[in-house]
């Protein structure tokens, strides 16, 4: 029958505990300041919503736009800043109009929607197909069904491929009218 020496858990294993509760109480710590900064709204905001939600009404109670964003800044002027933003526009007639960007303004008042960094821009029309636009920056008035912007634009259609610099959409009944420098490619 073979013994077993059991050896008393010495001073060796003494370093590798203290390392465990250094490492435990520095992320502690850690988290606890993350949290308390972002628990708090900067000084020029009167409140913050982190993971919202938000749906804007027609004057006639009809829903028009609903806007989800990682982060959404309120000002005491009524105006909010976006981050992470994905907007979804009840288009009427030509569909639902998807609007994404990294950053989003709505100023007081809220009559648009600026949309800056990255902007994409889908939509899937009856009997069209779906369309898809880039650039840098975009405007969208809500009530009107408009979007424009002087920045580069590149829409992608099942036809077409076209490049543009500044662009006034009705989203709602579908027209595109660029500024200058268009140049379009057509898929036969």
């Amino acid at each position: 029958m073979a013994s077993t020496a059991t050896q008393p858990l010495g001073w060796g294993l003494l370093p590798l505990l203290a390392l465990a509760v250094i490492i435990t109480l520095t992320l502690q710590l850690n988290y606890q300041e993350d949290s308390s900064e972002k628990s708090q709204p900067p000084e020029y905001a009167d409140y913050f919503i982190r993971g919202a939600k938000l749906s804007a009404l027609s004057p006639t109670g009809k829903l028009m736009y609903q806007v989800q964003a990682e982060e959404i800044l309120h000002f005491p002027d009524r105006s909010a800043d976006l981050t992470d933003m994905r907007l979804h526009y009840q288009g009427g007639p030509a569909g639902i109009w998807m609007l994404k960007a990294s950053k989003g303004r709505i100023p007081a008042g809220g009559g648009t929607v600026e949309l800056i960094g990255d902007v994409v821009i889908k939509g899937k029309q009856p009997e069209k197909g779906l369309t898809q636009m880039r650039m840098s920056e975009v405007k969208l008035f809500p009530t009107e069904g408009l979007l424009r912007t002087d920045s580069a634009v590149s829409i992608i259609k099942p036809d077409a491929k076209i490049t543009a610099v500044g662009m006034e959409a009705d989203i709602v009944k579908d027209v595109i009218s660029l500024s200058k420098d268009v140049q379009v490619r057509y898929a036969w």
